[in-house]
């Protein structure tokens, strides 16, 4: 099985654990479309309704952009004003959260993602907050239990995708399921189909799966690359290579159904 995985050169790429872990715990979970600079702007009139008395919701907003500009040390000091006001508003408690995991205090991170799930279960930005700190501590089959619970609460397609495709690498790159990973990356192709580098998952989790099928999904990797014009062009090579050597890498297939 190894073998396949270097022919491929994916375990090349997560080759150490550690990086692995880090490479998944960057996934980009707290997501604001604002530039920078229009974050930073908007502090200053919210500091101008503060001077007329503590407000728990402008704290709040406050923090909100300055986590946004990645100031996330006056982020988390706003914030801490805000809890101290309302102490039990879970997307306070979760955002603090998120500063304190950019100030790469996780264990502060985790309590506050703690308490957040604890006022509200159904909360999935919390939950996914609390998946990325478990990896951080190589908990791995805890945070892929948060993902799972968040998938049932997420309300947004690109966020349905994007956790997919986060359970996916789990299960791919750290715990080689592969089968668990192609179910995965299928339904996040469900949600994208124009997304080339789910393809290439895919086509890797196949061959893990000595499922000769590889070849369509590396066969639409190239043709939405040759499409996008901007893919990266080792994977390329690689997925060349791999339906050139369809018959060797289906053969291992064969010689293991005739073993049964």
């Amino acid at each position: 099985m190894s073998d396949i995985f270097e022919y491929l050169g994916y375990i090349s790429r997560f080759y150490d654990s550690n990086q692995r872990l880090k490479t998944l715990a960057g996934y980009p979970f707290y997501v604001e479309s604002d530039s920078i600079k229009k974050c930073v702007n908007k502090i200053n009139p919210i500091d101008k309704a503060l001077a007329y008395g503590d407000n728990a919701f402008y704290y709040f907003k406050k923090g909100f952009y300055y986590n946004c500009a990645g100031e996330y040390k006056k982020a988390s000091e706003s914030l801490t004003k805000a809890i101290q006001l309302a102490p039990e508003t879970v997307r306070y408690l979760f955002a603090r959260s998120t500063s304190y995991y950019h100030l790469k205090e996780y264990s502060k991170s985790l309590k506050d993602a703690n308490e957040a799930i604890k006022l509200d279960k159904y909360n999935w930005r919390a939950l996914q907050q609390r998946a990325q700190i478990y990896l951080r501590n190589k908990k791995i089959d805890l945070a892929e239990t948060d993902l799972l619970n968040a998938l049932i609460y997420i309300d947004s397609n690109r966020l349905l995708e994007k956790t997919y495709f986060q359970l996916a690498n789990i299960n791919l790159s750290i715990k080689f399921y592969f089968k668990k990973a192609t179910d995965y990356l299928n339904k996040a192709i469900e949600l994208n189909n124009s997304n080339a580098y789910y393809w290439f998952l895919l086509s890797t989790s196949l061959i893990g799966n000595h499922d000769c099928s590889y070849v369509d999904s590396m066969k639409k990797y190239l043709e939405l690359c040759e499409t996008k014009g901007s893919c990266n062009k080792n994977r390329i090579d690689l997925a060349l290579q791999s339906i050139k050597k369809k018959s060797t890498l289906c053969y291992e297939k064969i010689i293991k159904e005739k073993n049964k």
